[in-house]
């Protein structure tokens, strides 16, 4: 007679068997949030976690990335123990639910488009200036006056294009030349100009704000918005219009930079 094998917890057919192993305990911070979860064996996969992670979260398994020690646990079939990870470790999860994704992605397509009136006198039609057009107002005006940066590409209205991994010719709101470099594996947006580099952790972006610049069509002012909506976003200027849709989904919606060319 052969002798029985023992329980484990590794996956098999999307199935989890019992295990004598003393289960533990893991902590998963996402944002502000802290979830706890327990019943956590070592030679549990990654992919069951994620399955564990969304039961608690709502956020579907493809629109997870989990860090553990600022690595990035990719790999499905491996398991915790295998990333080093021992009990009451601590988790960070960077992500969003399926309707958030949804609404965030709509938020960014409602941009605010000019009012036509038609001079009667001449019989052509004449743009209004809206009360809402931020780009004629102070402070942005103040910068947008300057002209189109030299560098900066071409904008196109109306076009979604993925993001490059770096768009130049921006201008930040001290009236400085920048480029913008996204870093997929440091999960940071990085805004360097001839002198500095700043790094931004992507999820420490809260919002994204958009206004287009009504006078110069393609272009838009772009803010991030970190930590409570009253704080002041960073501004960026003449921001292709080909890349908003692509830049608002990369940084709020699914974290692994889905439009990176």
């Amino acid at each position: 007679m052969m002798k029985a094998e023992e329980p484990t917890d590794r996956m098999t057919d999307d199935r989890i068997t019992r295990t004598t192993a003393k289960p533990s305990k893991l902590t998963v911070i996402h944002g502000t949030k802290k979830y706890l979860l327990k019943n956590i064996h070592n030679d549990m996969t990654v992919a069951f976690l994620k399955q564990r992670i969304q039961s608690e979260t709502h956020i579907p398994p493809k629109l997870q990335q989990i860090l553990y020690k600022g690595t990035k646990m990719e790999e499905a079939d491996k398991t915790l123990a295998e990333f080093g990870i021992k009990k009451k470790a601590k988790l960070t999860l960077i992500g969003c639910t399926t309707a958030e994704m949804t609404q965030t992605i709509l938020k960014g397509s409602s941009i605010t488009k000019p009012v036509y009136k038609r001079n009667k006198k001449e019989n052509v039609e004449e743009k209004e200036p809206l009360a809402n057009d931020v780009s004629r107002q102070l402070p942005h005006s103040k910068i947008i006056s300057q002209g189109v940066p030299p560098d900066v590409e071409e904008g196109r209205e109306g076009t979604k294009q993925p993001l490059p991994p770096t768009i130049r010719g921006i201008i930040d709101k001290e009236g400085e030349a920048v480029r913008l470099t996204f870093k997929k594996k440091a999960q940071q947006l990085w805004v360097s100009s001839a002198s500095s580099t700043i790094k931004y952790t992507i999820s420490d972006i809260r919002d994204i704000k958009e206004h287009p610049i009504v006078d110069k069509p393609g272009y838009s002012i772009i803010g991030l918005q970190f930590g409570n909506a009253e704080d002041e976003p960073e501004w960026f200027y003449w921001v292709p219009q080909q890349y908003t849709t692509a830049l608002r989904y990369s940084l709020l919606g699914n974290q692994d930079f889905p439009f990176l060319q």
